[in-house]
């Protein structure tokens, strides 16, 4: 299925949850926001998402620095 990650269209697997792209994308959820058709999810709500076709989805991660 197509779907829009960080602006760019993608595919992925049909029926996948949020946490499922983010484990397969090797993202650390302690450090990563998650927007989901203009919603920010909670981290408890990743699996219980599922992506559907044209679905969009931003995820920042924060970076520390000095």
């Amino acid at each position: 299925m197509k779907l829009t990650l960080n602006g760019k269209e993608e595919e992925f697997v049909d029926g996948a949850t949020v946490a499922a792209l983010i484990k397969a994308r090797g993202l650390n959820g302690a450090c990563i926001v998650v927007e989901y058709n203009h919603a920010i999810l909670k981290q408890d709500e990743w699996e219980t998402v599922v992506l559907k076709p044209h679905d969009m989805l931003e995820i920042v991660s924060f970076v520390g620095g000095g």
